[in-house]
């Protein structure tokens, strides 16, 4: 899937990346609400139980998801 950010923002979006603070801060964030859950479990209908997280996190939506 192509990105919808256009081309020339791509190394500016990516280099927010590269300041470590970012990832040591990243388990402060705060929860993912209720609705992305009853949202993405919508979307998998039949196919419930697979799950595959492609994210850069630490999985906190697919860990969501198999106790939902």
């Amino acid at each position: 899937m192509e990105s919808t950010r256009p081309r020339q923002y791509w190394d500016d979006y990516a280099s927010r990346f590269k300041n470590r603070s970012l990832a040591e801060t990243y388990e402060f964030r705060p929860p993912y609400p209720d609705e992305t859950y009853r949202i993405l479990l919508s979307l998998l209908r039949e196919s419930r139980g697979r799950v595959l997280d492609v994210g850069c996190g630490p999985g906190k939506i697919a860990r969501g998801l198999s106790i939902a």
